[in-house]
Order: C-alpha cells, then structure tokens, then sequence
C-alpha cells in the first residue's frame, strides 16, 4: 500500500509541475502576442508550437469573438453563419 501511496504522489507532483510549467508558458505567449515579436526567433516558435495546439480548440469552442471592440457572433455553435452580425 506504502508502494502505491507514492506512485501516486509521484504521479500528481509531476502533472502538477507539468501543468504549472505551461500555465507559464501561455502566460509568456499571451504576453507576447501584444508586442508583435520577430515570428523567425526560435524562443517564439518554440512558445506558439507549443500552446497553439490546445488554444485553436478552446478558440474554436468560444461562443464569440471580440475583436476591435466589436462582439461577433454570439448564437449558438449551429447557428447559420447569415444570421451572425457584429454589434458594439
């Protein structure tokens, strides 16, 4: 029992300390992505090949979209897109 006590508590930590390492990492991205960095610098293309694989499904499942101070969207997922307008 003593065993699987710790494999567990291995198993947490290290998901744990996973998870806290890309929190950094989105965070640093979205940071980034205000002050239009060089797309060619490796530390940029290491940061968006890593967090724009999990950030295009969760855009892709929004509800709407902000953009230039215009709220698009907004129905539900299914909706036709004809029926989509954009309002301030």
């Amino acid at each position: 029992m003593y065993l699987l006590e710790n494999f567990i508590q291995a198993i947490a930590f290290t998901l744990d300390s996973l998870l806290s390492i890309y929190f950094w990492i989105v965070l640093i991205s979205a940071l980034l992505s205000w002050v239009n960095p060089d797309p060619r610098n490796p530390i940029v293309r290491f940061l968006y090949s890593v967090t724009e694989p999990v950030l295009y499904h969760i855009r892709r499942r929004l509800p709407f979209v902000v953009a230039g101070g215009l709220r698009c969207g907004g129905g539900s997922p299914t909706s036709s897109s004809s029926s989509r307008r954009c309002s301030s």
